[in-house]
């Protein structure tokens, strides 16, 4: 019975040790198995998000090849008015949508489309060159217009027949003809420096399509906007500028009122009383690494793009659009380097029969022409519609700015051309 109990004691301990090694080896196995499976999930992952990664960027670049493409159509297509939304009382947006309902070009942020509008009682289409103040889509745009007919005492002092048009007389359901999207004034969007936006009046309509854009398509790009206006009453687009500073954690805008109301209140209806300053931007930025856009009437173009140059802000940083020609040629000497003042000469407008005297003072071609009483055909008047074409029969221009597109030989665009010496000009 002993042999029997020390043999079954044997047993116990054998059997004891052949449990724990394998329950050892079992674990290991586990561990082991657990690590490899571990390590290849791991692997499985990561190439899972390298390849939704990869996706993503390749989505990204094709999205920005849209936006930063070329694409449009040639000559004239028709659209239909589906909305019109009196935004205030003398600014209008009107939204088009293609009447062929094909898709819509990606445009640059910050161009126009050339209509060619039929008016009652005009002999001939009038040329107009309008902003589109949307974020690019496929299916409509918006161009958001100001009626420039100007009252005082009842009677009208200017009347822009187009403006006029568009803003009181224009129905939905209407059809308007529009060239593709145009223009060297737009915002990159391959860029990811931080960007200021400076609008004054109804040039915010570019500049919405640039906030719009960025909110859009670079939702983490830094962008602060200096709007200049008179109060809440000229205020175009509040609404739609107040919902993108409220959904987009990387906009910062800052309102600048010259005239508030009696309703308004600072601090809830405008930040600053006031124009919008060069000293007043300096005091609102870090410093002055960051990419300009500006768009306003004159005065406030040429005061702003004067002050950042002396900041020291490069010119390639600083891009703008400024309305009409006196605008245009004050900005564009105040960025440009000095130029030798140009002798007087003569322009001969050979239709007429007028030979002129002319200097600085007389402005381009067309101004010129307009002074002295010749008729030429202008639109846009910064020489982007091409309306404004004339020949050049004989003699050498210059350009106030460069044109969106250069006239064919032996014409030229007379709103932003200046003779460069005596001239004989078809008109």
């Amino acid at each position: 019975m002993a042999n029997l109990a020390i043999l079954s004691t044997e047993h116990y301990f054998l059997i004891a040790g052949i449990a724990l090694i394998a329950i050892v080896l079992l674990q290991m196995s586990f561990w082991v198995g657990g690590s490899i499976g571990s390590h290849f999930a791991q692997k499985k992952q990561m190439n899972l998000n390298l390849l939704i990664l990869e996706q993503k960027l390749a989505a990204a670049k094709l999205e920005r090849n849209i936006v930063e493409g070329e694409l449009g159509w040639s000559g004239y297509r028709t659209f239909r008015v589906v909305k019109l939304v009196r935004e205030i009382k003398d600014i209008v947006s009107i939204y088009l949508t293609p009447q062929d309902q094909r898709p819509l070009p990606f445009f640059k942020p910050g161009q126009y489309l050339t209509f060619s509008l039929d008016l009652p009682g005009e002999k001939k289409p009038l040329i107009r060159c309008y902003s589109i103040s949307n974020a690019p889509n496929d299916e409509f745009f918006r161009c958001t217009i100001k009626n420039l007919c100007v009252e005082a005492n009842g009677q009208k002092t200017h009347t822009a027949k187009a403006s006029q048009y568009l803003t009181t007389q224009l129905e939905e359901g209407q059809i308007l003809r529009a060239r593709a999207p145009a223009g060297k004034f737009h915002i990159d969007l391959n860029e990811e420096q931080p960007v200021v936006l400076l609008a004054g009046g109804i040039g915010i309509t570019p500049i919405f399509s640039m906030l719009a854009s960025i909110a859009k398509f670079q939702p983490h790009r830094r962008v602060i906007l200096f709007y200049g206006g008179r109060s809440t009453r000229d205020y175009g687009l509040k609404n739609d500028l107040q919902n993108l500073v409220r959904k987009h954690r990387n906009i910062y805008l800052l309102n600048c009122f010259s005239d508030p109301l009696e309703s308004d209140q600072q601090g809830v209806h405008y930040d600053v009383k006031g124009h919008v300053t060069i000293d007043l931007i300096k005091s609102m930025l870090p410093s002055n690494n960051f990419q300009y856009y500006l768009c306003g009437p004159g005065q406030f173009m040429s005061a702003l793009v004067t002050g950042l140059a002396e900041w020291g802000v490069p010119k390639e940083q600083i891009h703008f659009e400024a309305f009409g020609p006196s605008s245009v040629k004050s900005v564009r000497a105040d960025i440009s380097s000095p130029e030798k003042s140009r002798q007087a000469c003569r322009i001969r407008f050979t239709r007429t029969g007028e030979t002129v005297e002319w200097n600085e003072s007389n402005g381009s071609l067309l101004d010129a022409a307009e002074q002295y009483g010749v008729a030429v055909n202008s639109g846009c008047r910064a020489g982007n519609c091409g309306s404004c074409e004339v020949g050049l029969l004989k003699g050498r221009v210059r350009y106030s700015k460069d044109p969106s597109v250069f006239p064919e030989s032996g014409k030229t665009l007379s709103c932003v051309a200046c003779p460069d010496g005596d001239v004989e000009v078809d008109a």
